[in-house]
């Protein structure tokens, strides 16, 4: 496990345990607002879920501070301790799902339950288990500026660093989780990473969706050199969950949505026009993949939008480039490649 690299513009935010919450949506489920340390004020939602004379935990949470101690702090607001999880469901292994799943089966002992797909903690370009040296020409070829590439590549907070745990019960699609009252239909939901799943309760119309619906202007896809289409993998798995008409909506982020439908029409329509927003960016003069960011993603936003934005990018100029719609017209004098309409 690599050690975390200092680099100035990452921080971690001081989010102490006790500013986690749980919050009761049903009987015998429960939200838990877990605090993101590389945000001052994003959370991400875990879920806990009875199943009688225990609980099934879907997910986790970071493993930066609060980590543990807030999972734990949260789980305390609901009534249950740590030893009453007799399960762990990750609905992807990006770092702010997954990230504490180690200490969590280190400390209860509980199996991990994942969907197939690899545990990728995040896309290719900020991913801390491959070599730095290949991240830092992935974001030369896509136009990075020099001074800026050592930020680019880092996932946010620098996270990424914990042990990646192999799943013990793999959740194909059609399998079902009992808990809560219900039967959970599993569903994948590639995209924004290879091993996302939903899970559906079709009774009751609710379904923990994850980060399948982000609303972006380039949404996070997931870019690496296995999962060959993301944007069409996360056009096909909105149109796979919408097509059970939930009506609750439990995000990875965020409070419930009820009556979400016009959260999936919205999430769908900013991923359907994608590729002609980076075509028609093209359109106007070849540009490199980070030109095309700046003109979609203001300056004065986030880094964090314009690494998930630039990400987006380079996976839907690998759709174009396939499609023939788009072509490398040349290189410039740091090795970028400018990409044309073709």
């Amino acid at each position: 496990m690599s050690a975390p690299r200092r680099v100035p513009g990452i921080r971690l935010f001081d989010r102490p345990a006790e500013e986690t919450r749980a919050f009761p949506i049903a009987d015998g489920l429960w939200q838990l607002r877990l605090p993101v340390p590389y945000y001052p004020d994003v959370t991400v939602n875990a879920f806990l879920l009875s199943k009688g004379d225990g609980w099934c935990l879907v997910d986790c949470g970071s493993s930066l501070p609060p980590g543990w101690d807030g999972l734990v702090h949260a789980i305390a607001q609901a009534g249950v301790r740590p030893d009453e999880v007799e399960l762990l469901v990750c609905t992807h292994t990006h770092s702010d799902h997954y990230g504490c799943a180690a200490t969590v089966l280190e400390r209860i002992g509980c199996p991990l339950a994942l969907g197939p797909g690899g545990t990728a903690v995040i896309d290719q370009l900020r991913d801390p288990h491959r070599p730095h040296a290949d991240r830092l020409a992935l974001a030369e070829r896509a136009g990075v500026p020099a001074e800026l590439r050592e930020v680019m590549v880092l996932h946010p907070g620098d996270d990424g660093h914990h042990p990646q745990p192999q799943a013990d019960i793999l959740l194909e699609h059609g399998e079902r989780l009992e808990a809560a009252g219900a039967s959970w239909l599993v569903v994948p939901t590639p995209g924004h990473a290879p091993n996302q799943i939903a899970l559906v309760d079709e009774l009751s119309r609710t379904v923990i969706s994850a980060d399948l619906l982000v609303l972006r202007q380039l949404p996070f896809l997931q870019y690496d050199d296995v999962v060959e289409d993301p944007w069409y993998d996360l056009l096909q798995s909105i149109d796979r969950v919408r097509a059970y008409r939930p009506e609750l909506l439990l995000p990875g982020h965020g409070p419930p949505v009820r009556d979400p439908d016009a959260r999936f029409a919205e999430a769908r329509k900013l991923l359907e026009v994608a590729p002609a927003l980076v075509l028609g960016i093209l359109r106007a003069r070849p540009r490199t993949a980070w030109e095309i960011v700046l003109e979609a993603v203001p300056e004065n936003e986030p880094y964090t939008l314009q690494q998930t934005a630039l990400v987006a990018t380079l996976a839907i100029l690998r759709r174009l480039h396939t499609a023939g719609e788009v072509e490398v017209a040349d290189e410039d004098a740091s090795g970028a490649e400018i990409h044309r309409a073709a």
